[in-house]
């Protein structure tokens, strides 16, 4: 067994796939991805259980949850409390 096969045994079978596919895609297409489609992947591969999923839509249905976009403009090291946003 070679060690790249052996490194991804324990990954979920989604992520051992697409190790697998990017290994696959030659130079120019992976530096395609990555200029054009990187944005995409990374919202799209991000999901949450659907358990958890029903539970924020409740809480936003019932208005106990809003969910607004924000910037972090700073943060003092160690206190986690602290994290001004505008």
């Amino acid at each position: 067994m070679n060690q790249g096969v052996r490194s991804r045994a324990g990954l979920p079978p989604r992520a051992r796939i697409t190790a697998a596919l990017w290994q696959q895609l030659s130079a120019a297409d992976r530096a395609r991805f990555l200029r054009e489609d990187l944005r995409a992947w990374e919202v799209h591969r991000h999901r949450i259980a659907p358990a958890l999923a029903a539970a924020v839509g409740e809480l936003r249905a019932s208005g106990r949850l809003r969910i607004g976009a924000a910037e972090v403009v700073g943060a003092v090291p160690g206190d986690e409390e602290a994290l001004p946003s505008r």
